[in-house]
């Protein structure tokens, strides 16, 4: 999580994030501002969500807690069925394609039978919170699209970690 309040160049900064090497790149990209009602299009900058700061930790604590990482048990436990080999594959494919939909979400584009094939895709792999904001988006439901980006970049992260 950055404090990109401080810094006048959050695009070249969440560009730089974005360039290291794979696991540091897929990490979500979490913005804190005092007034949420000045957030001014953060996703399209690359930062993936915004949270208030408030003088309560606990508030600050909830916030955080959405963007804990995705456990891999059970994308590890249909790697054990059907061997590593060919799930790693699924996997590295379904990266490739979550990252191009984000670059589309973010540019406020989506289409929505590849939405319902990425949510058929996160859900075999094991991915099932990502499976059902997809779903949603496919099923026209414009509201969850932050949801989207949440369940995406975590998901993300979770592949970038590895099997």
């Amino acid at each position: 999580m950055l404090d990109l309040n401080q810094d006048p160049d959050v695009v070249r900064t969440t560009l730089a994030i974005r360039s290291m090497p794979r696991a540091e790149a897929a990490a979500p990209i979490l913005r804190v501002i005092t007034d949420l009602s000045l957030d001014n299009g953060s996703n399209s900058r690359g930062v993936d969500a915004c949270i208030a700061r408030t003088l309560d930790g606990d508030s600050l604590a909830q916030g955080l807690e959405q963007w804990r990482p995705f456990s891999l048990a059970p994308t590890r436990r249909i790697a054990a069925m059907f061997g590593s080999g060919p799930i790693a594959g699924m996997i590295e494919r379904l990266a490739r394609r979550l990252e191009a939909a984000m670059i589309r979400l973010d540019q406020g584009s989506f289409d929505k039978a590849e939405a319902h094939r990425l949510a058929g895709l996160c859900g075999t792999l094991g991915f099932g919170q990502a499976h059902a904001a997809w779903l949603d988006l496919s099923l026209g439901e414009e509201a969850a699209c932050e949801e989207v980006r949440r369940t995406t970049r975590l998901t993300l992260a979770a592949i970038a970690r590895g099997l």
